[in-house]
């Protein structure tokens, strides 16, 4: 995309996703990684200097999941001289401490990290892992690097009670990451497994976009909505902007 002063320059390096959660439809119906030429990153920042942007933004599904990570922001730091702030999306639990500090010399300044629950019950049903005590070391890391870490939440997941939600809000508290966290209701996506089996696991959604969730097994259509709040009491403000028709 065209990029401008003081705008983001978006960038996607790879195509596709190691993990398969059940929301989502990053890897589409591929079943490896497809990597763009890392010749490719020369001129994109030799573009990013000329045109004085902001920052660059990695779009790929999970920055972390590509081979050769270590050797990779090696050359992204020697391709960033002059410092344009960097921003990506990963998995917490990928974040090594070595990690973090070639994440930080690559210039990434910001992070998204999606956790979307830590109840156990609901990670199982959408074919998501977590796991703790990597995924705290992983934000520590990132943390003493001065990198910043938006963390990621989904209302409406199946098995997701609102005190499973509450939990999860607690435990984000507790490590620190309630700043710059976000909130999203469940998207049952066109495409993805999750919406073939919305049935099963007791989920009524919209059928137009945005496709959010209604009902759940444990959410009726009020307790969505104090789901909502209560992550905007925990999260402090609006969580996202109301979608026009």
């Amino acid at each position: 995309l065209e990029a401008g002063p003081e705008q983001p320059l978006y960038l996607e390096t790879l195509r596709g996703c190691p993990h398969r959660c059940s929301y989502c439809f990053y890897g589409k119906r591929f079943s490896d990684l497809r990597p763009f030429p890392e010749s490719v990153l020369a001129d994109i920042f030799a573009l990013a200097r000329e045109r004085g942007v902001s920052e660059i933004y990695f779009m790929d599904p999970s920055f972390t999941a590509a081979a050769g990570l270590a050797e990779r922001l090696r050359r992204i730091a020697e391709l960033n001289s002059t410092g344009i702030p960097l921003h990506t999306e990963l998995r917490l639990e990928s974040v090594q401490p070595g990690t973090a500090l070639l994440l930080a010399r690559a210039g990434f300044r910001s992070v998204e990290a999606g956790l979307q629950s830590t109840n156990p019950r609901a990670l199982r049903s959408i074919r998501r892992s977590f796991h703790r005590a990597a995924f705290l070391r992983g934000a520590e890391g990132l943390k003493r690097q001065g990198i910043a870490i938006r963390t990621g939440i989904i209302l409406g997941l199946p098995s997701d009670s609102l005190e499973d939600l509450q939990a999860t809000l607690r435990f984000l508290g507790e490590a620190g990451l309630t700043d710059g966290a976000e909130a999203y209701p469940l998207a049952v996506l066109p495409g993805t497994e999750l919406k073939e089996r919305a049935a099963e696991l007791g989920l009524d959604y919209m059928r137009m976009p945005p496709y959010w969730v209604l009902r759940t097994d444990r959410l009726s259509e009020p307790d969505l909505f104090r789901a909502v709040r209560l992550a905007g009491e925990a999260l402090g403000g609006e969580l996202f902007a109301p979608i026009l028709p």
